[in-house]
């Protein structure tokens, strides 16, 4: 930029250069003017004006390095413009040489090799850890095998009304023989027959006084063994329902047990009365169905024990024969070709034997004979 003063001559004109230095830091360094400042204003432009890292204003009326101007100059105004070309900014960090020759130190040079080798030591490490705890932690055991009454379909049947096959209105046998192919549509795997044996039908079936014949009413034995060729060309099981707890009071063995007959005395669970007569129930033991769990027989001049009715008497579990006698009913049919059982009231089995009294529940409103007034 040129210098607006047109009335100084050229020589003068260009050696009135003014230097000013402001620092980096941002002190203001101002000029003056004036004549009795003149003189130590010089000497800082001086001293700054030799200092790189400091910026430069120039006067434009040339662009020579700023010199030193007489103090009658100094009062002459002008553009100025910033010289930062030759201006040398300090660095306060290592340089590049100084860097590379950090970098080739033997010292730093071990170190960086030491850590970088370390580094996938331990990588490797980890990768063979994880390795060995996968191959050394033993799997999960394989799921066991569950047998075929655990899995699959189980259809019951109640037979009495199921199918009838000759028309008396009750169901039988036959009739579920005929409808096999049905459950194969169903996608059932085995089929579970209520009660066939033989019985008066007191407790629909539940109350047997044969274990090994089939109720006339379904049929018989002949018809059973149809029923069971016929399943397991289906490819379906059979499963009947047993009933080991209790008899009918209508079976033989009750009959010869009510007489004291032989070991059969002892087939179910029998006990003296109390009171002057002997005629009150041994304890307060009470029926499934409601009302004492205890019937006296005339006959044997005992009472019996049943935990339904007083037409299914409780067998004795604690005397050896009456187990062996269960055991062999059971491999009765599954000689025949049954595939097994559901084993209907097990939880009434065995009595304790110093038949004790039940504790009372004291549930208000119930007589001693309800099943609710004991625990």
């Amino acid at each position: 930029m040129e210098n607006k003063d047109k009335s100084l001559p050229k020589e003068e004109n260009e050696k009135s250069t003014i230097t000013a230095a402001i620092p980096v830091s941002g002190e203001k360094q101002t000029m003056t003017s004036g004549v009795e400042r003149g003189a130590e204003d010089e000497k800082k432009i001086m001293a700054l004006s030799e200092d790189p890292t400091k910026v430069k204003f120039i006067n434009s009326a040339n662009n020579s390095s700023m010199a030193m101007a007489g103090l009658s100059d100094r009062h002459n105004n002008g553009d100025a413009k910033v010289d930062i070309e030759n201006v040398q900014i300090a660095f306060a960090g290592m340089g590049k040489d100084e860097l590379l020759k950090f970098a080739d130190d033997p010292f730093w040079v071990r170190l960086r090799w030491t850590f970088f080798i370390l580094f996938w030591l331990v990588w490797l490490a980890m990768l063979v850890g994880a390795i060995v705890i996968v191959v050394k932690t033993p799997g999960c055991p394989p799921l066991p095998t569950r047998e075929w009454w655990q899995k699959g379909l189980i259809y019951q049947v109640y037979p009495a009304s199921f199918k009838d096959s000759n028309a008396d209105g009750r169901g039988d046998i036959k009739g579920i023989e005929s409808k096999l192919h049905y459950f194969k549509e169903l996608g059932v795997n085995t089929i579970w027959l209520s009660p066939i044996y033989k019985s008066p039908m007191a407790d629909f079936g539940y109350d047997i006084s044969d274990f090994q014949d089939i109720d006339p009413t379904f049929g018989n034995l002949d018809d059973f063994k149809s029923l069971l060729v016929t399943a397991k060309a289906k490819g379906l099981k059979v499963v009947l329902d047993f009933v080991p707890n209790h008899s009918s009071d209508r079976h033989p063995w009750f009959e010869k047990s009510r007489q004291r007959i032989g070991n059969y005395s002892d087939y179910y669970v029998w006990a003296d009365g109390t009171g002057p007569d002997k005629k009150n129930p041994p304890n307060n033991w009470v029926s499934v169905f409601d009302g004492s769990g205890w019937t006296y027989d005339d006959v044997r001049g005992q009472f019996y024990f049943h935990q339904f009715l007083k037409e299914q008497p409780d067998l004795n579990y604690r005397f050896p024969a009456v187990r062996e006698e269960i055991i062999k009913v059971l491999q009765f049919w599954l000689n025949l070709g049954v595939d097994g059982f559901r084993v209907d009231a097990v939880n009434h089995l065995v009595e304790v034997e110093d038949l004790r009294d039940e504790p009372q529940s004291n549930v208000s409103g119930t007589k001693p004979t309800d099943r609710k007034s004991v625990v």
